[in-house]
């Protein structure tokens, strides 16, 4: 029960923005974000290790947070659902 909200985040992120490292980090922080939002309190040791990956994924994915603070990440276009058209040169 827990991978899908993780699951529908990143789809989600990725067709409108196109940026798979931030669909990933996205997905990953939604997970603990699930737990907590679920009510019923979710197991202490399930909320770390979620919080842990969580932290982990951001920790990885820094060079494409730099890349995307700067507007030079590429996008997979191909996956974008609205995208704009390219013009010709």
């Amino acid at each position: 029960a827990l991978l899908l909200p993780g699951a529908i985040v990143w789809f989600g992120v990725l067709t409108v923005t196109g940026y798979v490292g931030l669909a990933t980090m996205l997905a990953a922080a939604a997970m603990p974000a699930w737990l907590l939002l679920g009510g019923g309190g979710p197991p202490p040791p399930l909320l770390a290790f979620t919080v842990l990956l969580a932290v982990f994924i951001v920790y990885t994915h820094r060079a494409n947070l730099r890349r995307l603070l700067a507007g030079e990440e590429n996008r997979l276009d191909k996956a974008m659902l609205f995208r704009r058209p390219r013009r010709a040169p």
